[in-house]
């Protein structure tokens, strides 16, 4: 049995992991700390790095692997597949290993997305 990544539990389980991801020090809510995550975004998305990775997607990405201070991200390789394969796990599926690039991928693919959707969910703008 293989499940799909837009399954709506896989997806709420991804979700859900980007909500833990968030900061929780100086802002409560999950509006608020989507905002934050946003401003730190916006004040170095510069014209350089637009230039540099001019898919805002990619931007943020590249961003994310910085590591920022306002959301927890996974970044280890270890960690990447280890949640993957939770979130399979949880769904009732083997997860197969695959080549650590595809993982790393697939997971902030997956991540972004959701960030976005609950971005519009919360009306914040991505």
């Amino acid at each position: 049995m293989t499940i799909r990544t837009n399954n709506k539990e896989f997806r709420t389980q991804v979700r859900n992991h980007v909500i833990d991801c968030l900061d929780t020090e100086y802002f409560d809510t999950i509006p608020e700390q989507l905002q934050n995550v946003m401003d730190d975004f916006n004040n170095y998305n510069c014209a350089y790095e637009r230039k540099r990775f001019p898919n805002k997607y990619d931007n943020f990405k590249n961003w994310l692997n910085g590591l920022p201070s306002s959301i927890h991200n996974e970044f280890s390789n270890y960690n990447i597949y280890m949640t993957l394969k939770s979130w399979f796990e949880n769904c009732g599926t083997e997860y197969v290993e695959q080549d650590a690039q595809k993982e790393f991928d697939l997971y902030y693919y997956l991540f972004i997305a959701e960030f976005e959707k609950l971005c519009k969910q919360y009306d914040v703008k991505f």
